[in-house]
């Protein structure tokens, strides 16, 4: 949402101006629960590999799994 208000302003945002921004996320990190994220027209998994962490009360961000591939969205790759 904010790189759409930032590429298109407020009065402007749609849609496609919201996917555009989806589309404009590189490197984002998560405070390292997830690997490098970036979003492409051809991957919008924004990355290849994924684990499951619990949130604690606490604020500490424990790993459940290790690293594992995300899978497709199925219905998402029909629609590219």
């Amino acid at each position: 949402m904010r790189n759409a208000l930032k590429k298109v302003g407020y009065e402007k945002v749609d849609g496609p101006a919201i996917f555009e921004g989806y589309l404009g996320i590189k490197n984002f990190t998560a405070q390292g629960i997830f690997k490098e994220m970036r979003y492409t027209r051809e991957d919008l998994r924004g990355n290849m590999w994924l684990k499951i962490c619990k949130f604690n009360k606490d604020g500490s961000i424990p790993n459940v799994t290790d690293y594992m591939q995300a899978p497709w969205n199925l219905k998402l790759k029909a629609e590219m």
